[in-house]
């Protein structure tokens, strides 16, 4: 019927323009002409013998061109009205037809001349979403379903400038991914439903492409190491790609991303903590069980080994970060045992351990740590040209990952490694629990600066340092130092006094085999302690000038957990054998002083309106150690009656814990080490145990263990 309305408008435009040109309307008009010789044509048996014209009526042959023009525009008002109450009706619909219909009134076909046109149309169904806004709306089940701003093609790309230069959200059809009961991934109205069109090939699993997007950006602008771990203008190409090529992104380091990303992004809700921590617990157990449950009737229904990792979707009730991971875990897993891209496979899991730790999972972290470092080591990644093991076979042959074939590459491969290698000192830092990299069997190059990386660089390696470079802790080459290089060094001092800690019976009992440990001594006063302690009091003098100040215009969170590090290690080198009731003992000395120094590191930053959520989350244990250390020096001033510093004691452990609360707020980890330092103080100052003696559940089990990671009591 429209299009019928719409013909005879335009027969009658063109019988008007006749008539003004000096035709009496007697003779059929041009298209009537036309349309009857071509008939003729093409059928000559069935052609009328005159062309009739609709149009040779007595009283538009009367009318003059005013009324005519007057008539036209009644209809084409009627034309409107019926157009927008079509559209209207379509919009209702959830065939997924409206994802291409325009509604600009003047271009009925649907067509515009061009790209403004395209944005206008799309503008009149979908409101204005400001860069990065995703909303989502309700469809006849009741689940959510994202609705994102569409271009005149429901396959159209985003710019290729536009992902480079633009940290906004490109507008990108994409597919519907609903995430079941997900109350907390909701920003906007769900008054109307769409179904957006999108190519089938797309993972079912991942979000719908503008959302997608959107989270890769949040990830390389929010998480401190994510443009070392990943060189973000070759990824942004490869994921331009279509799906099914093998340039694009593995699914489990996009759902891994997309799962640390929530933690930042302002259109994914904050998860509720309860339910977050019990589903990444039953992750850590059982990833390949899941139970089918009728929600109709609450029923759980009974447990079942999925043959597909898409079998387990829609089975969960859980957050959105929390369901990310856990697929990139499946996924992980399954490519892994096959051998596919297994460099981008290490990088998912480096991802998924920093999730765990920002959410307060030991165990969890721990475990992620191990799975990472075993696979770094098949690969290679730790060794460089011309320091492989000795073996018959070729240098080519004797890891899994070849030579790398471009400069970005093997930039890349390194800060992949000492990623890790951080990585597993840090987040261990507070354990006994044995590592799986050991500093003696590596000797891979330390990486380039981050404006060489990201540019492409080829930056030489003739006088790169390495880990056993002579004096490689107080030298800084200025063409390959930034505050990442710095990060590294600091991650090093963690490292020695671990070993020292952990190695240090077992080394002089091999030195000196038959003696016993009294007739040893102290650990304080052999060389090794002496030169470590040394070391780390030179290192923090040696930084270099322009790395001095981590909180100045800008905060650079790196340099900033950087300087923390070096009075980490201080603190643990001297905790095991400082004697905090003595005020001329060595240990409690430089224990208080590094202490101190971390304050002061902590007064600076709150000086500023810097968002804690944007620094590495690893800094938080420096703060933690801090507080412990206080807490031990509060003891001892408690029982000294000394009421003036029992009081800046406690008030300097309040700073500790507001900056842990400021975190914690934004995320887990922060209100895990207050826990644990209230635990903490409730049994050194106060002399209570930590609970009552009730049967545990198994969630105290749970909570049991992970304390056991910070809880560092004689």
């Amino acid at each position: 019927m429209l299009r019928e309305k719409w013909v005879d408008i335009r027969h009658a435009i063109d019988a008007d323009e006749e008539s003004l040109n000096g035709n009496d309307g007697a003779a059929p008009c041009g298209p009537c002409q036309r349309a009857h010789a071509f008939e003729v044509r093409t059928r000559p048996s069935t052609a009328p013998a005159e062309p009739p014209c609709v149009y040779d009526h007595p009283e538009l042959v009367t009318e003059g061109p005013k009324a005519r023009i007057a008539h036209l525009e009644s209809e084409i008002a009627e034309l409107r009205e019926l157009l927008e109450a079509a559209n209207a009706k379509l919009a209702c619909c959830t065939c997924g037809a409206a994802a291409g219909v325009s509604t600009n009134a003047s271009e009925p076909d649907g067509l515009s001349p061009s790209t403004g046109g395209s944005q206008q149309a799309s503008a009149a169904t979908t409101p204005y979403l400001a860069p990065g806004q995703v909303r989502l709306t309700t469809n006849s089940r009741g689940e959510f379903m994202s609705e994102v701003p569409s271009t005149a093609s429901a396959f159209s790309m985003p710019s290729f400038g536009a992902l480079f230069l633009s940290n906004t959200l490109v507008p990108f059809p994409g597919p519907v991914i609903s995430t079941p009961d997900s109350n907390s991934f909701m920003a906007g109205d769900t008054s109307s439903a769409t179904f957006d069109v999108l190519p089938s090939a797309w993972p079912p699993g991942l979000p719908p492409p503008a959302v997608l997007y959107h989270l890769v950006e949040t990830f390389f602008t929010s998480v401190p190491l994510a443009s070392r771990l990943i060189h973000k203008p070759t990824f942004m190409v490869a994921l331009r790609q279509l799906p099914t090529s093998l340039d694009f992104p593995h699914v489990a380091l996009l759902h891994a991303i997309c799962g640390i990303a929530s933690l930042y992004s302002p259109i994914i809700g904050d998860p509720k903590k309860e339910a977050a921590r019990a589903n990444a617990a039953e992750m850590l157990r059982s990833p390949s069980i899941s139970r089918l449950r009728d929600r109709a009737n609450g029923e759980q229904g009974t447990p079942r080994f999925a043959k597909s990792l898409y079998d387990l979707k829609d089975t969960w009730d859980e957050a959105f970060g929390v369901s990310h991971i856990r697929m990139a875990s499946m996924s992980l897993r399954l490519s892994v045992r096959e051998g596919d891209r297994l460099l981008q496979m290490l990088q998912a899991a480096v991802i998924c351990t920093w999730y765990m730790y920002s959410m307060g999972f030991t165990i969890g972290v721990y475990v992620w740590i191990t799975n990472v470092t075993k696979l770094a080591g098949p690969l290679g990644i730790y060794a460089s040209e011309g320091f492989e093991p000795l073996s018959h076979l070729p240098s080519n042959m004797a890891f899994l990952f070849g030579k790398p074939k471009t400069p970005v590459e093997a930039e890349t491969i390194r800060n992949i490694f000492w990623i890790c290698y951080t990585m597993e000192r840090i987040y261990n830092a507070g354990t006994s629990w044995p590592l799986t990299i050991n500093d003696e069997d590596i000797s891979q190059l330390m990486p380039c600066r981050f404006s060489d990386f990201i540019t492409g660089e080829n930056v030489p390696t003739h006088n790169r340092q390495r880990l056993f470079t002579e004096n490689m802790l107080f030298t800084h080459p200025p063409l390959t130092t930034d505050s990442w290089t710095l990060y590294i060094k600091a991650s090093i001092l963690i490292s020695r006094v671990r070993s020292l800690n952990s190695r240090y019976w077992i080394s002089a009992a091999s030195k000196k085999a038959g003696m016993s440990a009294e007739l040893q001594g102290p650990p304080t006063e052999s060389e090794e302690f002496r030169h470590l302690d040394q070391t780390i009091a030179s290192f923090t003098r040696n930084i270099p000038r322009a790395f001095q100040d981590p909180v100045g215009i800008a905060v650079d969170p790196l340099l900033y957990t950087a300087h923390i590090l070096p009075h980490v290690a201080m603190i643990q080198l001297h905790d095991p054998h400082a004697k905090v009731d003595s005020p001329n003992d060595h240990s409690a000395m430089q224990m208080l002083a590094a202490t101190r120094a971390i304050l002061d590191l902590i007064y600076k930053l709150s000086g500023t309106t810097y968002d804690l959520l944007y620094l590495d989350h690893s800094c938080s244990f420096g703060w933690f150690i801090a507080g412990v250390a206080i807490i031990r020096f509060l003891k001892a001033k408690i029982q000294a009656r000394a009421e003036d510093e029992v009081v800046g004691l406690e008030q300097e452990l309040g700073v500790v814990k507001f900056m842990l609360k400021n975190l914690g707020d934004r995320t887990f980890i922060g209100h895990r080490q207050i826990n644990v330092l209230d635990e903490i103080y409730n049994a050194e100052i106060k002399g209570r145990t930590r609970r009552a003696a009730t049967a545990p559940s198994a969630t105290d089990h749970r909570a049991e263990t992970d304390n056991l990671m910070f809880w560092n009591l004689q």
